[in-house]
């Protein structure tokens, strides 16, 4: 299979790529707390404390971890769901990757997060719009550019 260079992209791969970047970005910080110069959290379904991320003392730049990941209770492919907020939490790359997301667990978590229900709205919405659903251009463009300013709020703390 060939895969197209970065310059070949359409402007909703483009889009859909940086969307899935910064708004991964605001999930990890979102779902953290920052204890010196470090940013850390704990995984939605194993509760594993994750440091998330850093700040190099010699750049000042924010250095990610490879031990943590946004996980999504319903998979990328539904893009009606892919960036809501719910949707999206800090998941150890273990439970994220290896173990498939533990959905079980995962549906249980943001019960007790987001309040009963949580997971079957969820689930409805992807089901009802399914797989063929594409966010509208505009609509991407808007969250990423709420995710990087969300960043910078959360950049600030550390």
């Amino acid at each position: 299979m060939k895969t197209r260079s970065r310059a070949k992209r359409s402007t909703r791969q483009k889009l859909t790529d940086d969307a899935d970047k910064y708004y991964s970005w605001y999930v990890r910080l979102r779902d953290t707390e920052t204890v010196g110069h470090t940013r850390m959290g704990k995984c939605i379904t194993c509760k594993t404390s994750l440091l998330v991320c850093y700040r190099d003392p010699e750049t000042e730049k924010i250095r990610w971890s490879k031990n943590c990941e946004n996980g999504h209770f319903i998979g990328r492919s539904y893009h009606i769901t892919r960036y809501e907020d719910e949707n999206n939490n800090l998941q150890c790359t273990r439970c994220n990757k290896w173990k498939h997301g533990e959905r079980e667990k995962y549906k249980l978590a943001l019960e007790g997060k987001y309040g009963p229900g949580t997971a079957e709205r969820l689930e409805e919405l992807a089901y009802k719009h399914g797989q063929s659903f594409k966010l509208p251009l505009p609509e991407l463009e808007m969250i990423i550019a709420d995710a990087k300013e969300a960043i910078k709020f959360y950049e600030k703390e550390f």
